[in-house]
């Protein structure tokens, strides 16, 4: 069957059941019209096919869904996911939605969840928040439970949080979880930052694929690894880079790496900039230790910033390797601490791995600056 197009606003509910329909266009919600959660629902294997997709609603008081489940199909053109209010997209239960360029957050709220093996979404360009409205746009995109987004047409990049204002968010959770594209710029495109924030978390297994291309983390984004894992050309941090996972390309660091108690492994090389930070947090023995493992070689530059957490009598003397490369070249430029006197941290640099120790049994220079004469003075009365 076919029509012309699907206009649905206030409470109306479009279902098809078992049915295929194609259309010019497909618009659910209205900024102008204040009522109810207007929806479109594909289920037992249903076929939707339009030119175009828009989806709206009046911000704070109406939203917007497309919901695919049942193994239905829909497939559009071009998409604008929250142009204007709240937006929702779902595609569960083996369902696949096919989109040329998708914008999820332009004008409104917009947000796509991709749950559960067997269910996708095919599409080209994705940007995640990227409009100057008022409010600022916000967007999210979540695949989960074994769902596949497919990034790789024309293209197919994803840019997440690009315009000043908007705030973007994607991330992918779950072991089979994949999201495959041509590239990521977070807080930008690939090739320019932008004015928003953007943010992406891979964890719990889920993979982030841009083989195809690079992955650039601008100023005002953060890559959170949580057991997850990003494949690239090569990866630029000039944000932040968070968490304990597995990079699967070169790295530079011109910006901000926390890697959490456990490890973030790099198979490949690792550049740290002028302007790069690594942050090492030195806790008790039995909690672990930051550290970073590199299959390639290691350049070093920049600052290594250590957040001392623990009893530094428990750690003094102690070698603590953090950086274990195939090589070492360079070094830190500069040491800075807090919880203790960086002049009395030692850095160990040998041919493939990098330490640090705290200089042991500490004069009343380190006591002072710790505020620790009370701890000393209990450890010796106890000799």
């Amino acid at each position: 069957a076919s029509i012309s197009r699907i206009d649905l606003n206030g409470d109306s509910r479009f279902h098809l059941d078992g049915s295929s329909l194609d259309s010019i266009a497909v618009n659910i919600g209205s900024r102008d019209t204040p009522l109810g959660s207007p929806r479109v629902e594909l289920t037992g294997a249903s076929s939707l096919v339009a030119n175009r997709l828009e989806m709206s609603g009046t911000p704070g008081e109406s939203s917007s869904l497309l919901h695919l489940d049942g193994a239905s199909t829909a497939s559009f053109e071009d998409a604008r996911i929250g142009a204007g209010g709240s937006s929702a997209v779902y595609v569960g239960g083996g369902s696949e939605l096919t989109t040329g360029s998708s914008d999820v957050g332009t004008g409104g709220q917009g947000s796509v969840v991709i749950e559960g093996a067997g269910s996708r979404w095919n599409s080209g360009r994705v940007r995640v928040a990227d409009s100057f409205f008022e409010p600022p746009s916000s967007g999210s995109v979540v695949v989960r439970s074994g769902g596949v987004i497919e990034s790789t047409g024309a293209f197919g990049e994803v840019w997440v949080g690009q315009i000043t204002g908007a705030v973007g968010a994607i991330e992918v959770e779950g072991a089979g979880s994949r999201w495959r594209a041509n590239g990521l710029g977070i807080a930008g495109s690939t090739v320019a930052a932008g004015g928003g924030t953007g943010s992406a978390r891979i964890r719990d297994g889920g993979v982030f694929d841009a083989s195809g291309g690079s992955v650039v983390v601008w100023e005002n984004g953060t890559l959170e690894l949580d057991g997850g894992s990003v494949i690239a050309q090569g990866v630029d941090v000039r944000g932040a880079l968070e968490g304990d996972g597995s990079i699967v390309a070169d790295l530079t660091n011109s910006g901000r790496i926390s890697s959490g108690h456990r490890a973030l492994e790099i198979d490949g090389d690792y550049a740290q900039t002028a302007t790069g930070i690594f942050e090492l947090e030195l806790d008790m023995l039995d909690i672990g230790l930051d550290r970073i493992e590199i299959s390639g070689d290691a350049v070093l530059d920049g600052v290594l910033s250590v957040h001392l957490l623990a009893d530094p009598f428990e750690l003094a003397g102690v070698p603590l390797y953090f950086l274990e490369a195939n090589s070492i070249t360079g070094t830190f430029a500069t040491v800075e601490a807090t919880g203790i006197d960086p002049g009395l941290l030692q850095l160990l640099i040998e041919s493939n791995r990098v330490g640090i120790t705290i200089i042991p049994e500490p004069g009343s220079g380190l006591l002072l600056a710790l505020g620790l004469w009370p701890l000393a003075w209990l450890r010796r009365s106890l000799r």
